[in-house]
């Protein structure tokens, strides 16, 4: 059995369009993706193409294991070559997948609340933390809080997904068209007080300016923040 990290031929199950530039893509891959862990990543290449030359990393979003193979979600935003090409795979497709790689995330069973704050599509790993609680046996206790940003109302991918998993979700949209009006960080600096303890785990995923932010108020009220940087998953230990 290979190890992590090693090359393998994905077969696309859908690629659907999620709206404003925005796709969900479910790829079927072998078992060992089925230990895939929430904060991990995969390097996603169209093969055929010597433009772009790299692979492109994101977050997984899903994941169901099947006997023998596992099929994964990612989600994803058209904004270059790249992604451009994913835009157009069809059912059916291969694509050139390494993973899973990175660290995932840490949850202490210990925990009796977490609370996920997401920023545009950083609401992938967010929402597989969320699946995973759910499922594993000894988190299904858990309270699940999210908070999730984006610049305006069509452009929360993901969130019917973070209702149905999470025992509560707000919202904050840049420009007011749902929930808060303003930054998501904004939100989730007013509940900080009510939401912390050492019985709560903090987890963030989201834009650079994003995390900038939840890491000065991780330093500042000594809480514990667990985060992957959107599109380029880094996992920072905080607090």
């Amino acid at each position: 059995m290979r190890r992590p990290g090693g090359i393998e031929k994905g077969i696309i199950h859908y690629n659907r369009e999620a709206g404003h530039g925005h796709y969900v893509m479910a790829i079927e891959l072998p078992r060992i993706f089925g230990d895939s862990l929430p904060g991990q990543f995969m390097m996603i290449r169209k093969p055929g193409f010597n433009s772009p030359l790299l692979a492109r990393p994101f977050s997984i979003f899903s994941r169901k294991n099947m006997e023998e193979k596992t099929v994964v979600e990612v989600i994803y935003r058209v904004v270059g070559t790249g992604t451009e090409l994913l835009a157009s795979c069809e059912v059916g497709d291969i694509l050139h997948v390494m993973g899973p790689l990175g660290r995932g995330f840490y949850v202490d069973n210990r925990l009796r609340k977490i609370v996920l704050v997401a920023g545009g599509v950083g609401v992938a790993p967010l929402s597989f933390l969320a699946e995973h609680c759910r499922e594993h046996p000894a988190r299904k206790h858990l309270e699940i809080i999210s908070y999730m940003g984006a610049r305006t109302e069509t452009l929360l991918v993901g969130i019917e997904r973070l209702e149905l998993l999470c025992d509560r979700v707000k919202v904050a949209t840049d420009d007011g068209s749902r929930g808060f009006h303003g930054a998501v960080t904004e939100l989730f600096s007013q509940d900080i007080v009510l939401d912390g303890g050492d019985e709560t785990g903090f987890y963030a995923c989201g834009p650079r300016a994003m995390m900038r932010k939840i890491s000065e108020m991780s330093a500042g009220s000594g809480m514990k923040c667990q985060v992957v940087q959107q599109v380029t998953p880094l996992l920072v230990r905080g607090g």
